[in-house]
């Protein structure tokens, strides 16, 4: 087959499915992500109340949530049932939600007195601080200039 015929196959294949993806799915496979980071708000109505273990536990799955590419590196889009089909958002919005997001997980930990925290839990109140304030290794660096850090 010459390369023409070739480019000319791609072209129409090209043709029909990309004005497909525009509509809703292209062999039942949505063109949209099937789910969205939670906003501030969900974030703390789902965190309020727990007992500290299970908030640190939650809290980070949050913040997992609004780095969907980590949820796909470590493979745990089945622990949050979630798909593999999204971006981080770096829209103003996106960042928006990501620092209010960090802003209640924050102010929800300084809820746990240090005193009644294990030496464990501390160490855990500290990664997650950590984390959250943008001071971690482990988060991309756009998020520095933005948390202040």
């Amino acid at each position: 087959m010459s390369k023409a015929r070739v480019f000319a196959l791609v072209m129409v294949l090209c043709a029909a499915v990309v004005p497909a993806l525009a509509d809703e799915t292209v062999a039942g496979i949505p063109s949209a992500p099937s789910w969205s980071p939670p906003t501030p708000e969900e974030t703390a109505a789902a965190l309020t109340g727990l007992p500290f273990d299970d908030f640190v536990d939650s809290a980070c799955q949050y913040l997992f949530l609004h780095m969907p590419e980590r949820i796909t590196y470590y493979g745990l889009s089945d622990d949050f049932g979630v798909r593999n089909d999204r971006w981080a958002d770096f829209s103003p919005e996106g960042i928006a939600a990501w620092l209010g997001t960090c802003e209640v997980i924050l102010e929800m930990l300084d809820g746990f007195p240090e005193s009644d925290l294990t030496e464990d839990q501390r160490l855990s109140a500290a990664a997650l601080r950590s984390y959250a304030t943008g001071r971690s290794a482990l988060l991309p660096r756009f998020f520095y200039h933005y948390n202040g850090a």
